[in-house]
């Protein structure tokens, strides 16, 4: 979604859909990179939360990754 006018208003008025909003390959790969690399950081200092399984959340992350790369072929793909 792309704003306006007002940025602080977020009734529909203010806002409009673009052709760009699925996102690319290459931000979907930034994205695991940081998300990945955050993930080890907190589990390597100890300050995951309790009962945090950081394999379930980037088996997750996975998960959500490959929906949205099949979306966008699909949006891509004629």
């Amino acid at each position: 979604m792309n704003m306006l006018d007002n940025c602080s208003d977020l009734r529909p008025v203010n806002l409009a859909k673009s052709f760009e909003v699925r996102p690319k390959k290459d931000a979907i790969e930034l994205l695991r990179h940081h998300v990945v690399r955050l993930v080890s950081e907190r589990g390597l200092s100890g300050t995951l939360p309790d009962g945090f399984s950081a394999q379930a959340y980037l088996a997750n992350l996975e998960d959500l990754l490959e929906a949205l790369e099949e979306e966008r072929e699909a949006y891509v793909a004629p």
